[in-house]
């Protein structure tokens, strides 16, 4: 387990930082990390206010960094419900959350953590809490050097963040510092002797607490189980009882007051002292039963969004199952034609399940559609396109991430981020590079990205989703029953119950749960570099062959790995037979994208689709290579 100390810069959260953060961070992701703004301009505050402001931001839960790469900020599920129903955390309950965020976060708030979870002594000294950390420290077993004085710098920022400043601080301070952090409204510490320097930890009035923060509380730690019991809830870390510091009667009678809601049911018997929560929070619905199956399934569900978000990097989107891309983009499209898109732009390479709904739709005269220009080399011309946004405003755009047909990569983030300028909702289609191309989807740029778990995610067929805005208010336009609500007989306003009617493929689930961890596990950069070292080997082995031509490869783009060509005196449904036959599997014709073989020019006959990924293998390169000489020889 890593651990982080003085992460702060011994600044504590100053009344009003997490709203200014999450309002710049929903501005702008790379307000941290901006080349051409400075953070300390735009934020107004210091240097070194701004590295604890972003370090704030991802202690207390509400905002979340990538690992590897630039070090952009996106919200989580917490912080971007915050933004949407608190954005200036006014309310109680939020601070409780965002505490219960800060005292669980083991790995980057670990003074946090152990001050509330592990640390027994409710009457002490700075000297009694920094040697009990010093001690937590080296019997972790993590190889870590830790300065005391980070260890002090820890202690006085908690006692900072949770008492008001008039108690710990009243003799004359700088203005600066006379800010109040607003958890200091939670009643956690206080001063036991101002002379000694003692302080002690508070037990807070039962009723300052929500019922339904604590019962979020409560779901969060029993993690998809049925019950808890609750000596638990009491003793165990990150539990009620040790992040609130309630004794067992505080807890018993704030639990007493979430029974009322109707979510719990407390059972006290002998031997047994249980919580048990209602059906529907542990997840009955996935299976539309209460049995363990339907509740293991949900689980399965719940982790496999989970997996998606975080190979996509877009934690607090909502992910959609549906059963293929195409149903999935037809919600998408049709939902947003429904709510009133009627000028839509989209890339030359979509495929059919984008362009034959706007058909649909264009034939009735609801919209009008047009073609994102791109040049004869391929390239997508911005400066044209911005032209044509300005002539006609975009109501909708959608581009295919990666054409089926070419393999042709499309800068994605700059197109949505052009669209967004002129007010536009953004697709798109993520068929051929989920899990391939790395993108951020958490970027507030895409509202709707598609995905095929057979494909590129290394998954079976029969699942595919998307991943959307949840601030959108898409209208449904497939219905039927989704085991939530069914009384009710207008679709759910929830996600994604709402646009995940009928039965769950829960087998395909399963097994795109496997090929995300399988994904994760390599890496989207390995995979990557992995089809582009095959590509490469397709192309130069298909250049040896005088009678075929590359149709759409030009050195300064990118690709997928797809590569389409023509075969001298040879129509493409023929040459597939032929290959066929040599074992070896292409895709003849249009592809199902007719728009991109007019752009190039192979329309109607098509081409010949060679198709490579992460596991073609040099007996398959071996193969083709017999094939193509098959060919040769009786031309």
């Amino acid at each position: 387990m890593a651990m982080k100390f003085r992460a702060h810069d011994t600044f504590f959260i100053r009344k009003g930082w997490l709203s200014k953060g999450m309002k710049h961070v929903h501005n702008r992701a790379d307000v941290f990390v901006s080349r051409d703004e400075n953070p300390t301009d735009v934020l107004g505050i210091g240097t070194n206010m701004v590295k604890a402001l972003r370090y704030w931001l991802q202690a207390v839960g509400v905002t979340q960094e990538p690992a590897a790469g630039r070090r952009i900020q996106t919200f989580t599920d917490l912080g971007d419900q915050i933004y949407e129903h608190d954005r200036y955390i006014e309310e109680l309950g939020t601070l409780h959350l965002l505490h219960y965020k800060l005292a669980s976060n083991k790995e980057e708030a670990t003074a946090w953590y152990y001050f509330f979870n592990e640390f027994k002594m409710t009457e002490f000294t700075k000297e009694d809490f920094v040697s009990a950390l010093q001690s937590y420290v080296l019997m972790s077993g993590e190889d870590i050097s830790v300065a005391l004085r980070s260890l002090n710098d820890d202690f006085t920022c908690i006692v900072n963040t949770y008492l008001p400043r008039y108690k710990s601080n009243p003799g004359k301070i700088s203005p600066e510092n006379n800010i109040d952090c607003p958890f200091g409204e939670l009643g956690f510490i206080d001063i036991l002797s101002k002379e000694k320097r003692t302080y002690k930890k508070s037990i807070p009035a039962a009723k300052s607490f929500s019922p339904w923060v604590i019962l979020a509380v409560i779901v969060d730690q029993v993690a998809g189980r049925e019950e808890i019991a609750l000596n638990e809830l009491l003793t165990a870390p990150c539990n009620i009882g040790r992040v609130f510091n309630l004794d067992a009667i505080t807890m018993l009678d704030i639990l007493h007051r979430v029974e009322k809601t109707g979510e719990i049911k407390i059972i006290r018997t002998a031997g047994l002292d249980i919580v048990r929560l209602n059906n529907r929070l542990n997840g009955a619905n996935a299976g539309r039963g209460r049995y363990n199956l339907a509740q293991s399934a949900n689980a399965l569900i719940g982790e496999t969004r989970a997996l998606v978000q975080e190979l996509l990097h877009c934690p607090a989107k909502q992910v959609v199952f549906t059963p293929t891309a195409t149903i999935a983009l037809n919600i998408i499209i049709q939902g947003l034609i429904c709510k009133g898109a009627k000028t839509i732009y989209i890339s030359p390479f979509e495929h059919n399940a984008v362009t034959r709904t706007l058909h649909h739709f264009e034939e009735a005269g609801t919209i009008s559609v047009h073609q994102l220009i791109v040049s004869r080399d391929m390239k997508y011309d911005l400066d044209r396109i911005r032209y044509q946004f300005e002539l006609e405003c975009p109501d909708l755009v959608i581009v295919s991430h990666a054409s089926n047909v070419f393999g042709l990569i499309a800068p994605v983030t700059e197109i949505c981020s052009l669209a967004k300028k002129f007010g536009a909702t953004t697709v798109i289609d993520m068929a051929q590079t989920a899990g391939l191309v790395d993108c951020n989807l958490g970027l507030n740029v895409f509202d709707f990205a598609v995905f095929a778990g057979h494909k590129t995610l290394y998954g079976p067929t029969g699942i595919s989703g998307f991943i959307m805005d949840s601030a959108i208010d898409l209208p449904p336009v497939i219905f039927g029953g989704t085991g939530f609500e069914s009384a009710n007989q207008n679709m759910p306003k929830s996600l994604p119950e709402r646009y995940e009617m009928g039965t769950m493929n829960i087998s395909g689930i399963a097994g795109l749960n496997a090929a995300l961890k399988w994904g994760l596990d390599q890496g989207i950069g390995s995979i990557w570099e992995k089809e582009q070292e095959h590509r490469k080997r397709l192309i130069e082995l298909l250049q040896e062959y005088w009678f075929i031509k590359i149709v759409g490869d030009y050195p300064d783009c990118n690709y997928v790995g797809i590569v389409s060509c023509l075969i001298e005196g040879i129509s493409s449904d023929s040459a597939g037979e032929i290959f066929d036959r040599c074992g070896i599997a292409v895709r003849t014709g249009l592809q199902c994208a007719p728009l991109a073989h007019q752009f190039v020019g192979t329309h109607p006959a098509g081409t010949v689709r060679f198709s490579v990924g992460y596991f073609t293998s040099e007996d398959d390169f071996e193969e083709l290579r017999q094939a193509l000489d098959y060919i040769e020889e009786n031309m």
